[in-house]
């Protein structure tokens, strides 16, 4: 029963963030109103905006493509979006149902919500057809490493470097940044945000409050005739159909969990939780938010700068 999987795209701990029905995080336009008045002991006070994401990647696109022409490939190529990934921090955690999970259970949100899988998009092949131009220009992306033929390190003539346009972009854009990797165990600012998350919900998930939430959950699921001793099991069951559709077993299942975890408060105590962990660890570590709030502001400024620059 996979209730409680965050769909692609939302942040990287998967199982331990849980969204809403309608999606990952906040509104797009959604912005803090005044920076200047966050509370720096809130996680989310050190989260970017999206505002500043968008800036960053702006400057990560024009960066990305200047270094592409350098190679002799005209692209327009943009930067990875993180919005998405930010806004799902920035979430709180919900009931366990997302737009794709919701749809294996019958929900229909109409023509907006659906997706044609690509062989039914017209001008879509069913399989991927890479000719040897786009091997190469995915050797300069992402440097030889990544490429099918990652023995070829020159691109007309010009040796690609280890993480390729991609990494030197991103090298580009944190100069002048202190080394969080140094404090973070060589993770990047968002993989920064991504592990701290997940040490605050491994945490927060064996206090004895949430452990107390879980038994009464556990208790109210029996009541239903499932005797499920975690979330997980109930989850993955080996019965569940793996395919689009769930059994009408499945889909018991799957309203008894939500049912029960409104009737614990299962949102509401695991929100208390996890902001009280976010606090003690933010207090606990203020040099490492120190070095991410840093971070940010050095890449909107070179990003500003590479916007700003001719060429």
């Amino acid at each position: 029963m996979k209730v409680s999987v965050v769909r692609r795209g939302c942040a990287a701990a998967a199982t331990l963030v849980i969204v809403a029905l309608n999606g990952c995080g906040t509104d797009p336009g959604t912005e803090r109103a005044d920076e200047n008045q966050r509370n720096a002991r809130d996680f989310a006070a050190h989260i970017p905006t999206d505002r500043q994401l968008a800036v960053i990647r702006r400057g990560q696109s024009k960066l990305i493509n200047s270094c592409m022409a350098e190679y002799g490939f005209r692209t327009h190529i943009e930067a990875p979006d993180y919005r998405p990934v930010y806004r799902d921090l920035r979430s709180e955690v919900r009931l366990p149902v997302t737009l794709d999970q919701a749809g294996k259970y019958g929900y229909r949100p109409g023509v907006r919500g659906t997706v044609r899988p690509a062989s039914q998009v017209p001008g879509k092949a069913k399989g991927p057809d890479v000719t040897a131009t786009e091997r190469l220009k995915l050797t300069v992306l992402n440097g030889p490493e990544a490429a099918v033929d990652s023995h070829s390190v020159r691109v007309n003539g010009v040796v690609v470097p280890a993480g390729g346009c991609l990494r030197k972009s991103e090298k580009t854009l944190t100069e002048g940044a202190p080394d969080l990797g140094r404090r973070t165990n060589g993770r990047d600012a968002m993989n920064s945000m991504l592990w701290i998350r997940l040490q605050v919900n491994l945490k927060y998930m064996k206090d004895p409050q949430y452990l107390g939430m879980v038994d009464d959950w556990k208790r109210c699921l029996t009541r239903y005739g499932f005797p499920y001793q975690s979330f997980e099991a109930a989850e993955n069951d080996a019965r569940w159909n793996k395919g689009s559709s769930a059994s009408e077993e499945e889909k018991r299942v799957a309203l008894a969990d939500v049912k029960c975890r409104i009737d614990v408060g299962f949102a509401t105590a695991a929100n208390r939780l996890r902001t009280r962990y976010e606090k003690i660890f933010v207090e606990e570590n203020p040099r490492i938010f120190d070095a991410i709030d840093r971070t940010y502001t050095v890449m909107v400024d070179n990003s500003e700068k590479v916007v700003n620059s001719g060429g």
